[in-house]
């Protein structure tokens, strides 16, 4: 419900849905600026998204904590998991979903980017076909 609010202050203001959001302290813009993974953008944009509903909550969740940090360390919170990965130039973020399900990001200029769901945890390193695939409902 606040979502919804939210989009229609946002429209009146003259913002892009992606760009604002609603909070207890008003409305404010969100720094999610590039999605890179289009399952992640629908579900953020509140259309239809093919990721597993078990996980839509925790993800937006998370996002919304996302979207209202001004550095990357603002979305350090307890359970979130949230830690830098080695070897990215510019250094990457990720932050715990379920399992091995995280949301990796960028941040530049105080603003989220190349926002990803990904497992970039693979048990086996030589089988790249688990990598990056989206859970969905079926399985």
């Amino acid at each position: 419900m606040c979502r919804q609010r939210g989009e229609a202050l946002c429209k009146k203001a003259g913002w892009g849905i992606l760009s604002c959001r609603l909070s207890a302290n008003g409305l404010h813009r969100t720094m999610i600026r590039l999605f890179r993974n289009k399952e992640l953008q629908n579900l953020w944009e509140g259309k239809r998204s093919r990721i597993d509903a078990r996980f839509q909550t925790r993800i937006l969740r998370r996002l919304d904590a996302l979207a209202a940090a001004s550095v990357a360390e603002d979305v350090n919170l307890p359970g979130f998991n949230f830690h830098g990965l080695l070897g990215f130039n510019p250094t990457r973020y990720t932050i715990h979903v379920n399992g091995p399900w995280s949301i990796t990001f960028e941040f530049d200029a105080g603003d989220a980017q190349r926002v990803d769901f990904e497992q970039y945890h693979q048990e086996d390193a030589n089988d790249l076909s688990r990598s990056r695939t989206l859970p969905d409902a079926s399985g």
